[in-house]
């Protein structure tokens, strides 16, 4: 962290493989290993496990959150990311003894395949967003979604985009089992 946070008043220049955002991303591998080592036996009150949300969310409303940060900013960056991690671990373990947890474990488990559709997906939805807009259709060209929609957009296209990716993933199985059993049915057939 501090060599990130120096990265520009240091005396040697060193290829951009070991720029601010390399140093940034080994301070949080790091930072991950040694969470890990010491919050296994850890419980935090809910109180501070919602405190750890807030700061990422205030901070939000005044900086910008990106990686891409340089000198005394890459401290605050990471502190406010920290935070945001451990009380979403927080979130997760809480979720995981809830009736949701069935849900997204199912979710979780085909991250592949809404990897793979997720940015079809966001074009449907900014197509139907054109045409109820009446917006020109280049505007589908814009990627990875519109850059100009309402603030609630995000949820339609995180809505969309994950739902329509399960459901690819649901018809190519229900295909491949029909295609199975015709193929078994047909086998006995000949024998």
């Amino acid at each position: 962290l501090t060599m990130a946070t120096l990265w520009n008043h240091l005396p040697i220049k060193l290829p951009a493989q070991f720029g601010e955002q390399t140093l940034l991303a080994t301070a949080f591998y790091m930072s991950g290993y040694i969470y890990r080592k010491i919050d296994l036996k850890c419980n935090y009150p809910h109180i501070i496990e919602l405190a750890l949300f807030i700061i990422p969310i205030i901070a939000a409303q005044f900086t910008n959150l990106s990686m891409d940060c340089k000198n005394n900013v890459v401290l605050l960056y990471y502190v406010i990311a920290i935070c945001g991690t451990i009380a979403t671990i927080q979130l997760s373990r809480w979720l995981s003894h809830t009736r949701i947890a069935s849900l997204l474990s199912y979710i979780g488990d085909k991250t592949l395949y809404i990897l793979i559709f997720h940015f079809l997906s966001f074009k449907l939805v900014s197509y139907v967003y054109i045409e109820y807009s009446h917006l020109p259709l280049d505007n589908l060209a814009q990627f990875p979604v519109l850059k100009a929609t309402n603030s609630w957009m995000w949820i339609v296209y995180t809505f969309v985009g994950i739902s329509l990716s399960l459901l690819i993933w649901e018809l190519k199985n229900k295909v491949v089992k029909c295609l199975m059993n015709l193929t078994h049915t047909n086998h006995f057939r000949k024998v």
